[in-house]
């Protein structure tokens, strides 16, 4: 058995349809005895109406492999979908090697929003995820539970503009707990697991953690337990690593 790994496709109600058929392809090829991994930001119920944008991704969804495992992001957050296990995090040996998968939101609330906690930051996102493409009153959440919300704004202002220069020490911070043994204080994983996510939209493969980056962007796990970087069309070397 193979296992891919994928996150951050980002959904939309107006996804091109360029896009829809190369995740299609991609799809194809994986077979009944594979297993795919989704970890998360599968769909963005941020950016519109969720029943838009599962309409709107009817062939995506379709085509998912028989043996997916769905976990939820912070942009999809409090999903289901009938027939598919939907959870948090997912654990699996493979090989003889222990893995962690998640989306990473929560490394990201310890590395950046230390004075949100996780808990509320999953209240925001559950609120932003069932309320169609209003996002105004997000701002009365935020007040309630920082005093001062000017970093976290800025943060998420560098994510929405995708500013690179912005975000790089926003990602350096999640990517260095990620490969902290400390991290079993944030997230419930063993200092054997490796951890596998994506969050951060940049793929590398570390020491004792992986991220899948964003589609077309992903992970590949063989039956030992040795994953491997690589980008759908194209051939990506391992120097990805940092």
């Amino acid at each position: 058995m193979t296992y891919y790994v994928i996150s951050d496709t980002h959904l939309l109600h107006n996804t091109s349809i360029a896009k829809q058929m190369d995740i299609n392809s991609f799809l194809s090829m994986i077979t009944d005895n594979d297993k795919l991994i989704i970890c998360g930001d599968f769909l963005d119920f941020w950016a519109s109406y969720n029943t838009d944008i599962i309409t709107a991704n009817q062939s995506v969804l379709k085509n998912l492999p028989k043996n997916t495992r769905i976990l939820m992001g912070n942009h999809d957050y409090s999903m289901a979908f009938e027939g598919h296990n939907i959870s948090t995090y997912h654990q699996e040996t493979i090989g003889d090697k222990s893995f962690y998968f998640t989306h990473g939101y929560e490394l990201d609330v310890a590395a950046n929003y230390e004075g949100l906690g996780l808990d509320n930051y999953e209240d925001i996102a559950d609120y932003l995820c069932k309320n169609g493409n209003t996002i105004g009153t997000v701002l009365t959440l935020l007040w309630k539970y920082l005093s001062d919300i000017s970093n976290i704004l800025s943060i998420t202002r560098a994510k929405v503009f995708n500013d690179v220069d912005k975000m790089s020490f926003d990602i350096n911070r999640i990517r260095a707990l990620a490969e902290a043994s400390g991290r079993r204080f944030i997230i419930s994983i063993s200092d054997d697991n490796h951890l596998i996510y994506g969050h951060t939209h940049v793929p590398y493969l570390g020491k004792i953690s992986s991220n899948s980056g964003a589609f077309p962007d992903y992970l590949k796990i063989d039956n030992l337990g040795t994953v491997s970087l690589h980008r759908w069309k194209e051939d990506i070397d391992d120097n990805f690593s940092k």
